[in-house]
Parts: C-alpha cells; sequence; structure tokens
C-alpha cells in the first residue's frame, strides 16, 4: 500500500517492474530502450577509445545570429553577442574531459545547436551556460552518467525545429526520427529555468534539477513548448508517434516548480507509455520571511504525467508535498489507462496549511478490493486498490476521473473505501458511478460524485446516474456532499428528517436512522419538493398510529403538479408499522416526483388507498424499488402502490410515447389482504391496486393476494389480482402493463378475479404472465378476471399466458374469464380450469376477437364450456385446444356455444384446431357443442361430430387422421412458445443494481438488470408415434428468479418461490397416448411408447 515513508536506495533498486497494459508490452519497450542505451554507450566508448579528437564538438558554422567558436585544449566557448543564434554542427559531442562553455549576453538568450551529422550526440563531460541552450540530433543524444550539465535553460530533441520559429520564438518541433533522448549525467537548470527532453523515446536514469522552474520529458512526431505568464514550461504534442514511451528512473526535482512526463501514440493501439519509477519532485517553496504579517511568497509544485492514448504507471515517488509551510501541490496521473502500485509513494501532504490535490483521469475507473503485495495487474480498465485510495486520502485531496463515453465511462466502487482525514474525494465519472462497495468517512472529510460528464461539461449526460448499491456514511461533523454541483444538507437524526419539512433544498442521509421510542401521529414530513438522497441507509422502526382521515407515510407529499422533479431515493425503510383509517404508504403519501432504489419492510394498514410504498402514485414515478410489506385496507390496495394514476401521448411527428404515471423494475413480496367490512367495489393487486391510465414496465408481485368476505358481500370484493386489481383507463390513457408477471396465489370470494390482473378494464396487457393459482367467484382468469371495453378504449392482452390452475364459479377461462377486447399474438393458458357455467381453457365468455392462442390445459365445467372459450359471440381464429374438455351441456372442444346475438356476421370460429377428448350429456361437438354462428376452415381428431347441435354454417371442416392432428396440435404448441419466448422474458429497462440496500441481502452483485425468464424452445423435440416424422414441441424450464440489488451487507427476506414449470408430455388421440420426448435435453424417458 502506498506509504509517506521513501523506500531506501536497496528498495527503489529493488523494485518490480511494471508489466504491460495494451499495445506493446512494457517489455517490448524497455528492451527497445536498452538497445538504445546499449547503442548509444557503444558510441561513447567508441569515440573516447578510437576517436579523441572528436569528443569536443566541431565543424559549427553560424547560420543565424552572431557567436564565435573557439576551442583550447579541452575548452570550446561559444562567444554569443546576440540574443538568438544558431550553429549547425557536423558533431556535438563532449568527451569526459572536455568542456563546452556558452557565453550568452543574457540569461534569456537561447542558442540552437542544430547536428547535420549521422552521429549520436554523447555528452559525457560539462556542458555551461549563463543563458539557455537547445541542443538538436535526429541521431540521438545521450547524457552519460558523469555527465555534468549546469544551464539557465536546456532542451535536447531528436525533434528539429525550423529557423524561423526559432527566431520568432515559436517552439515547434517535429520530426519522425526512431532514435532516443536519454539522461543517465546530472542536469541543473538556474532557478526559475527549465530542462525539456524530447522524442520518440525519452528516459531519465540521471537527476535533472530546475528549481522554481520546469522540467518537461516528451514523446511524439510533433511537439509544442509554451511559456506561461508564470515563466513555467506547457506542453503540447500535437502528433504522436509510434511506440512512444517516456520513462523516468531517476530524480526529477522541480520545487516551486513543474514536472511533466508526457507522451502521445500515433495509432488507436494505446501504445503509448508513460512510466515512473524513481522520485519525480515538485515541493512546495515557501519563503515566509514576512512574518504572519504577509510579504513571504508561496511558489506550490505541480506534477503532471499524461500517456494520451496509453497507460500511465506511477510504482515510484510523486512528491508535491509543503514540508516547510505553504499548501500542497498537485498531482495528475491520466492515460487511457493509469495504475499506481500499492507500493507507490504520492502525496502533497502539508505540514501546517492545505494538503493539495490529486487527480487520477483515464478512459475507465475501477476502485478494487484490496490487492495481495504491490505492482501491477493487467485489467482491462484502470484499477486502484481501494487500500492504496484510503491511504492517498490520509494526506490529499483525490480525485478519480474516468473521462470515456458509454462503459467506458463508467467508475466502479468495488472495493471498501475509508478515511478519517479531513481531505475530500471527488468521483467523477463520463457516465455512472456504480457504488458496489461502502464508502465511508469519519472525519471531516468531503465526498463529490460528478456523473454523466458534469466535471467536464457542466452538463449531464443522457441516462447517466450514479448507482447506490452500498452505503455511502459520511458520519463525521465536518463531512460534506455535493452531487454535480449541487451541496447537500447531512441528516444525522430523526430531527435533522423532520426539519426538511415543506422544504425544497437538497438533503442526504450521512449514516442510518432509527425511529424506535417514538410514535408518530402522522407523517414526520409534511411536504417536500426538493431532493432527499438516502445513500443506500436505512431507518428503522417507524411506527405511525393515526386515526385521521389524512395519509400516514413518512413523507406525506412528495412534490407537487408543478414539482416533479423532487426526488427520495437509494433509502430504505425496515420493520415499518403503520396504522390508520385513512391513507397510507411506507415511504410517500402522494407522489408527483420521482421514488427511485427505494424499500420498505413490515406492515402497513390504512383504509381506501393503501401501498406497501407509496400510497398514490400521482403522474410520479416508481423506479427500481420493492416492498416486503404485509398490507391491508378497503379500497385501492397494493403491495407496493394503491393507486397509480398516469398519462401517456405520443409525438405524431417521432412516434415517440411518453408516459407519467410510471412503475418500472420494481416488485412486492408481500402478503396484500384485505382489513375490513367495505360496501363499495374494491381493487387488491399483488403489486398495484388499481392503475389509472398508468404505465407498469418490467416489475412484478410475488406474494399472495387474499380477501375474506368477513362482514362483507362476496360482490363488493372485486377486481383481484397477483399483480394489478384494476388496470383501466384515465380519459384518454389506457393503463399499460409490459413484461411483467405474478407468482403468488390469488384467493378472493369475489368476482373479477385474475392470477395477474383482477379487471382490465379498457387497459392493454403485453408480454406477461401469471403462475399463481386463482380462485374467485364469477369473471375468473388466469391472467386477467375479464378484459372489456371502455368507452373507445378495448382491453386487450397480447403475448401473455397463465400456468396455474384456475377455479371460479361462472364465466371462467385460462387466460380471462370474459373478453370484450382482443387475445392474440400468442397467449396461451396450460392449467386446468374448473367453473360451473362459461367455461373456456382460454376466455369463459368471449365477445370480443381471440387469435393465435393454444391451450393445453384441461377444462371442466356444467354448461358452456368450451377447449377455447365457454361461449363465443366474438371471433375466434389460428386457435387450438389439446386439453380435456369435460361438460354436461354444449360441449365443445372450441367453443361450448357459438352464437351472434346481435346478428352482426362477424361471429365465427376459424382456422381453429381441436385435438383433446371432448365429452358430455348433451350438445357435444368435436369442435362447437352448440354452433348458431359460423364455423369453418378447421379440424379437430375425436370420434364424434365436429358439431353438436345448431342451425349454424359449417364449411371446410375437417376431421384430420391421427399423425396430422398429433402434428398440427404439437407445432401450434411449438409455435405459441417460440413467440411467448420472445415475449415472455421479463427484463428491466434500468440498471437494478442501485436499487436501494435491502437487509442483510445476499442476492448476487452479478444482476445487473431484472430478468425473469419465459418458455424456452428446444428444437430437438420429437413426437413418438408408429412410422411418423419427428415434430417439434415445446418445453418451458423453470423461471429464474429476478435480480434486484447487490449488497453483502444485509439479507433480503426470503421471496416467495415464483419459479413455474409446464411440460406437454404427452398427447391423447382417440384414446390412445402418444408420449413426447425431448431427447435433445436428455429428458426422463416417457412411461410408454406409442405402438
Amino acid at each position: 500500500m502506498p506509504s509517506m515513508i521513501p523506500p531506501s536506495k536497496a528498495q527503489r533498486a529493488n523494485r518490480a517492474r511494471p508489466s504491460s497494459v495494451g499495445g506493446p508490452s512494457l517489455a517490448d519497450c524497455l528492451r527497445a530502450l536498452h538497445a538504445s542505451f546499449a547503442a548509444m554507450t557503444a558510441v561513447a566508448a567508441l569515440m573516447s577509445a578510437t576517436r579523441p579528437a572528436v569528443a569536443a564538438p566541431s565543424g559549427g558554422t553560424v547560420v543565424e545570429g552572431v557567436a564565435a567558436i573557439s576551442t583550447s585544449g579541452a575548452v570550446t566557448s561559444i562567444n554569443q553577442s546576440t540574443n538568438r543564434a544558431i550553429i549547425n554542427w557536423l558533431n556535438f559531442s563532449i568527451g569526459a574531459n572536455e568542456t563546452v562553455n556558452f557565453n550568452q549576453p543574457s540569461s534569456a538568450a537561447v542558442t540552437l545547436n542544430r547536428v547535420i551529422g549521422n552521429e549520436a550526440s554523447v555528452i559525457a563531460g560539462a556542458l555551461n551556460a549563463n543563458g539557455r541552450v537547445f541542443i538538436v540530433n535526429s541521431a540521438g543524444i545521450l547524457f552519460t552518467k558523469d555527465s555534468q550539465v549546469n544551464v539557465g535553460g536546456l532542451v535536447a530533441s531528436t525533434l528539429d525545429i525550423s529557423n524561423n520559429d526559432f527566431i520568432s520564438g515559436n517552439y515547434r518541433f517535429s520530426g519522425s526520427s526512431a532514435a532516443s533522448v536519454i539522461n543517465r549525467g546530472a542536469i541543473r537548470a538556474s532557478d526559475g529555468g527549465y530542462v525539456a527532453l524530447l522524442g520518440r523515446t525519452v528516459a531519465n536514469d540521471g537527476v535533472i534539477t530546475a528549481s522554481l522552474g520546469s522540467v518537461a520529458l516528451a514523446s511524439g512526431d510533433r511537439i509544442t513548448l509554451n511559456f506561461g505568464g508564470d515563466s513555467l514550461l506547457d506542453v503540447t504534442i500535437d502528433k504522436g508517434t509510434l511506440n512512444a514511451l517516456v520513462e523516468n528512473r531517476g530524480a526529477i526535482r522541480a520545487d516551486g516548480g513543474r514536472v511533466i512526463l508526457t507522451a502521445r501514440a500515433a495509432d488507436a493501439v494505446l501504445s503509448a507509455q508513460v512510466n515512473n519509477s524513481g522520485v519525480v519532485q515538485a515541493r512546495t517553496v515557501a519563503d515566509l520571511r514576512g512574518g504572519s504579517g504577509g510579504g513571504g511568497t508561496v511558489r506550490v509544485g505541480s506534477i503532471r504525467l499524461l500517456a494520451s492514448g496509453g497507460t500511465t504507471r506511477v510504482t515510484g515517488t510523486l512528491d508535491a508535498s509543503a514540508p516547510n509551510g505553504g499548501r500542497g501541490g498537485s498531482i495528475e496521473a491520466r492515460g487511457n489507462r493509469v495504475t499506481v502500485a500499492d507500493d507507490a509513494i504520492v502525496t502533497t501532504r502539508a505540514a501546517s496549511g492545505e494538503h493539495g490535490n490529486v487527480l487520477i483521469d483515464s478512459g475507465g475507473l475501477t476502485i478494487g478490493p484490496d490487492r495481495v503485495g504491490g505492482g501491477f495487474h493487467n485489467d482491462e480498465a484502470t484499477t486502484i486498490s481501494a487500500v492504496s485510495l484510503g491511504n492517498l486520502l490520509g494526506y490529499n485531496n483525490v480525485a478519480l476521473q474516468s473521462s470515456g463515453g458509454g462503459t467506458d465511462g463508467d467508475l466502479n466502487v468495488n472495493g471498501a473505501i475509508a478515511w478519517s482525514a479531513g481531505t475530500a474525494l471527488a468521483l467523477n465519472a463520463g457516465n455512472n458511478i456504480n457504488i458496489n462497495a461502502p464508502i465511508t468517512t469519519t472525519g471531516a472529510g468531503g465526498l463529490t460524485l460528478n456523473y454523466g460528464g458534469y466535471a467536464v461539461t457542466g452538463g449531464v449526460a443522457s441516462g447517466a446516474n450514479y448507482n447506490v448499491g452500498a452505503p455511502v456514511t459520511l458520519s463525521g461533523a465536518g463531512s460534506t456532499l455535493g452531487i454535480n454541483g449541487r451541496g447537500y444538507t447531512l441528516i444525522r437524526r430523526m430531527t435533522d428528517l423532520a426539519a426538511i419539512n415543506n422544504g425544497s433544498g437538497s438533503y442526504a442521509l450521512a449514516q442510518d436512522l432509527d425511529a424506535s421510542g417514538a410514535t408518530y401521529a402522522g407523517p414526520v414530513v409534511a411536504s417536500f419538493s426538493g431532493a432527499l438522497a438516502g445513500l443506500g441507509h436505512t431507518i428503522s422502526n417507524l411506527t405511525i398510529a393515526s386515526s385521521g382521515s389524512g395519509r400516514a407515510a413518512l413523507i406525506d407529499t412528495l412534490g407537487s403538479s408543478s414539482a416533479t422533479t423532487a426526488t427520495v431515493r437509494d433509502i430504505g425503510l425496515v420493520n415499518v408499522d403503520i396504522r390508520t383509517t385513512g391513507n397510507a404508504g411506507a415511504l410517500v403519501g402522494l407522489n408527483w416526483g420521482v421514488v427511485s432504489n427505494a424499500y420498505a419492510t413490515g406492515r402497513v394498514s390504512g383504509g381506501s388507498t393503501v401501498g406497501g410504498l407509496v400510497s398514490r402514485n400521482q403522474l410520479g414515478s416508481v423506479v427500481n424499488s420493492w416492498a416486503d410489506v404485509s398490507v391491508s385496507g378497503t379500497g385501492s390496495v397494493g403491495g407496493l402502490v394503491g393507486l397509480n394514476v398516469g398519462n401517456r401521448a405520443t409525438n405524431a411527428a417521432t412516434g415517440v410515447t411518453t408516459y407519467t404515471g410510471v412503475i418500472r423494475g420494481s416488485h412486492a413480496s408481500g402478503v396484500v389482504r384485505n382489513s375490513a367490512a367495505t360496501s363499495t367495489r374494491n381493487s387488491f393487486g399483488g403489486l398495484v391496486g388499481a392503475n389509472n391510465g398508468g404505465a407498469i414496465f418490467d416489475s412484478y408481485a410475488s406474494g399472495d393476494v387474499t380477501l375474506t368476505n368477513a362482514n362483507t358481500s362476496a360482490g363488493d370484493l372485486a377486481n383481484v389480482g397477483g399483480l394489478v386489481g384494476l388496470n383501466t383507463i384515465n380519459g384518454a390513457s389506457a393503463g399499460s402493463i409490459a413484461n411483467s408477471y405474478a407468482s403468488g396465489n390469488v384467493t378472493s370470494p369475489g368476482n373479477f378475479v385474475g392470477g395477474l390482473v383482477g379487471y382490465n378494464y379498457g387497459g392493454s396487457i403485453d408480454g406477461s404472465h401469471a403462475s399463481g393459482n386463482v380462485a374467485g367467484g364469477d369473471n375468473v382468469g388466469g391472467v386477467a378476471g375479464a378484459s372489456d371495453v371502455n368507452g373507445a378504449l378495448r382491453g386487450s392482452i397480447r403475448n401473455s399466458y397463465a400456468t396455474g390452475n384456475v377455479n371460479g364459479h361462472d364465466q371462467v377461462g385460462g387466460v380471462t374469464g370474459r373478453s370484450q377486447g382482443t387475445i392474440g399474438n400468442v397467449s396461451y393458458s396450460v392449467g386446468t380450469v374448473t367453473g360451473n357455467n362459461q367455461v373456456g381453457g382460454a376466455v369463459g365468455a368471449n365477445s370480443g376477437a381471440i387469435g393465435d392462442t393454444v391451450v393445453s390445459g384441461n377444462v371442466t365445467g356444467a354448461d358452456q364450456v368450451g377447449g377455447i372459450a365457454g361461449s363465443n359471440n366474438g371471433s375466434i381464429d389460428r386457435s387450438s385446444a389439446s386439453g380435456a374438455v369435460r361438460g354436461v351441456s354444449n360441449v365443445g372442444g372450441i367453443a361450448g356455444l357459438n352464437y351472434d346475438i346481435n346478428n352482426s356476421g362477424n361471429s365465427s370460429v376459424s382456422n381453429s384446431t381441436s385435438t383433446g377428448n371432448v365429452s358430455g350429456s348433451s350438445n357435444v361437438g368435436e369442435l362447437v357443442g352448440n354452433n348458431q354462428s359460423t364455423v369453418r376452415d378447421s379440424s379437430f381428431s375425436g370420434g364424434g361430430s365436429a358439431v353438436g347441435t345448431g342451425s349454424g354454417a359449417v364449411t371446410g371442416v375437417t376431421r384430420a387422421d391421427r399423425r396430422s392432428n398429433v402434428d398440427a396440435a404439437a407445432r401450434a404448441v411449438q409455435a405459441a412458445a417460440r413467440q411467448a419466448t420472445q415475449a415472455g422474458n421479463v427484463t428491466a429497462a434500468v440498471a437494478t443494481r442501485s436499487a436501494a440496500i435491502p437487509p442483510n441481502s445476499s442476492i448476487s452483485a452479478a444482476g445487473t438488470r431484472a430478468t425473469t425468464a419465459g418458455p424456452s424452445l428446444d428444437e430437438n423435440v420429437e413426437v413418438e408415434t408408429p412410422a411418423r416424422s419427428e415434430v417439434p414441441v415445446a418445453q418451458r424450464p423453470a423461471r429464474r428468479p429476478s435480480a434486484t440489488t447487490t449488497t453483502a451487507r444485509r439479507t433480503a427476506p426470503a421471496a416467495r418461490d415464483h419459479g413455474y414449470g409446464a411440460t406437454i408430455r404427452s398427447i391423447d388421440v382417440d384414446g390412445r397416448r402418444y408420449d413426447l420426448q425431448d431427447k435433445g435435453a436428455g429428458n426422463k424417458a416417457p412411461d410408454h411408447k406409442a405402438q
């Protein structure tokens, strides 16, 4: 882990070299660099041993300015009389015993020394100048370990500069030389001076000093040196180079100044490398001779490492501290990838002032769990260990920035971060901040969360967010929080929470709260229109007891019709106990704003509008939230929301539909019951009591919905559904349910009882299903109790199915008990359906349109009993039934009674197939028991007549042989499963990782989307019949539970099993059983084979 104690010389010598991440390996780069070192060393040795006469510069010609060159023994002197001069040399090297002196008119004078020969420059002796010296040699430049350079400023470059640019003071260097610039000696610039080494490969193994000045090591093919108003050097790489490499293994010191190590790649393979395994020091220089009254000066140092299109690695020391007073400096490490070793030393510590700032900026960044040992990991994204970060925060303000786009801009907290110093941590993401492990500061530290690129652009990228999957604790008295430029007031006590009443500011829970010991007579907060961030914390043991007619909840009203951005997020209510005769919800009574990633456990009992989390969602949103609450009430009662009211609008130009009153990616698992006698028709749902024009997407309910008729007329206990009690309209907007499901059992003595929806009154149900058993009075269905027309809007059920058993009295169906609307696009039922009158495998009483519907369950009733519909006063098309149909009178394989009550000519059975056994006492038909309308282009396999009785038209009806009927049934089921597989998967459209933390959750952190598998299709399935070809059929595996949150902190209450299974194992034809065997999936062998 990082240490504030510098390593010994032996430790530095033995420090492991970093491994490669992306592009050419670091080992390859180092081998190339070492080869360059070896070559230059050989050149130096050759010059020293065999050509001593060329050890000093030779062949110099002044081409600009005025300068005189003279040599006396081992000393070469250049006496310059103009501020700028250019000298072209055939050779510019300095032997070990040689000295070159530049005598210039002032410290601001500059001499450009360009080597036009083919030999590298080897500086092994002394180079002195009172001004500034540029050495340009495309063959390479080497400062040996015994070299001594003392100048006002130095530029050593393998890139050239034009005469005009140099004379004009435009320091623009360019070239494509592959040679290196390497320092192994001692280079010193005068105070305020600079040292710049430029080329493709630039390395420092020696010591470079420029107090109060600048040191730059830069790699590229086109580089510009700039001087700011503070006279400090800055570098711009206008064009990158192949295999760009900058490395410091020695020491660079620029106290009170600036150090820059930068490289830019020329391609897209992220080949640039900036490595520091040595010491880079730019400490604050404080001249406090003016005393406390002023008059002193402070020069703060800065260090910048940047690999543009590559990797920046830090294994050594970066020191911008302030040991002698003043504030600490700044350190930046940037690159597409940045890695800081655990044993690296990074400090901006101030002995008596403010600590400085450390910035780590990369394309994607992960704060990982603790590492074993130091060194690098070959992660695709930048990784810094949480312990390293915690240690950095001991003496530095730290900003971590992921500046990429999309998921490359995500910043992931996967390791627990903790610190106690009064320093600040900023997490700046180009996209999302994903907090998957705790963040804790116990001192006066500050935390800033900037997501969606806000820290860079001041705006927020579409869809970006901060996702809280673990608690963020700011328990220190002086701690602070900022999110995207907005400061938050921290809440540490219930009294602090109560104080936000009628507020519109930004607040956050700094820690968990406990409401034990107090019983509230009403809401803790009456009205709130600001932002409340729970930061993954909980409020435990909230008790509200009220006998009034008002709402009972933690917050009575969130937002208003004109304040729809009010937000409560990332908060949990644990073990609530709310009892009232009015409306009730654990978290919010009336929601106009946004409830996100929130949850509640406990019990809520109230009057007419009761929800486990929200009483009434009025044009607001409830997203990624859940409740495991025992809920009871007398009106609109739901496991999550009592009443959801919304609207939908479609843009005529773009076709885009927008919704208000939205529930998305949410679920409820508690039991829903009626609490007392009622004389009005009510609505009970596992998730939502009543959905009036709102939209429910990607959500589910797993708790049972149970109503009793104690002191209540059974007729008043209406609209009871596993997911929603009543799905209806709000003006011209239909209530919408899509990609959702219910798995609990639904029981009521009343009417309009459905496995998914009690009464679909003008609403739409798409891509959804129910798997629980359903029992009720009249209008009982596996998906919906009834689906009717409401004004101009027709109830619809598409791509949906039910797998539970259905029991009722009259108008009972496997999909819906009664339908005036549409059912189609492959809806199906596989459970057993039992009732009295008007009982159907899909619909009990149909006066709408049924198409592409498949039924495989058995159907039993008394009068008007059918494999698809008990009675049909509408249309049935392209549908099939394979289960046994049993009744007394008016019994049919497709419809018990087919009639056209208004003589509209639109009532018919067409293009449909019956393959199950049909039995009854009177009016029994293999297709229709009593036909008073039209039957056409349909087939059956039983031994009886197509129609039992009736005067309706029958055309194109055939009795298929065993093979054709078996094949047809199998193909129909397969087609149903194929389309239902596409429609039946429930996938949340938003990341559920950021859901609020459930107590003691053991849900896997791998789940980031709520997904429930629908039926899957295996093409390797065959029907075994005598000498018959293979016929594919469907098979439906057990469903996976939906992942909702991620944390290891608490355990979620055990949800009821909402899995289901349905497998068609055989088809009976004329009393003979044909067993189905799934060879591809290795199914259990059938009991017997067809003979």
